[in-house]
């Protein structure tokens, strides 16, 4: 949208406005490279256009960075999250084998005192 001759470019994402000068400012062609085959020798009309570019170059890059900064933002948010699940996976994974560690310790213990238990019978066995 063009108001009062500047470039005002909005969607319906919530991102700031660049204002950028519109194309008119840039006195001379945007295809022309200052300085080579010009036809004008004012240097200082050359450092005008150069910097006009300029501007508008830095402008449209900062129009791209608005657009992307939400994209890059649901990224950044995805990738945690991502993160923050496999973290969770991995937590998860750590108390199971602490639970089964508990578990093979039970069991040992109650294997240990089942053969304490028939050496004993065992032996009463044979005592008698």
């Amino acid at each position: 949208m063009v108001i009062g001759g500047e470039h005002k470019i909005s969607s319906s994402i919530k991102s700031p406005i660049v204002t950028m000068p519109p194309r008119t400012q840039c006195r001379k062609s945007p295809h022309r490279k200052p300085g080579i085959n010009s036809g004008g020798l004012d240097p200082e009309e050359d450092l005008e256009e150069i910097q006009c570019e300029a501007a508008e170059q830095a402008g449209l890059k900062e129009l791209a960075r608005s657009w992307l900064q939400p994209a890059n933002d649901r990224e950044e948010k995805r990738k945690a999250k991502e993160e923050e699940a496999w973290k969770a996976e991995k937590a998860g994974r750590a108390e199971e084998e602490e639970v089964w560690k508990v578990v093979d310790v039970r069991k040992t213990e109650e294997d240990e005192a089942l053969r304490k238990k028939a050496k004993e019978d065992a032996r009463r066995c044979n005592s008698q």
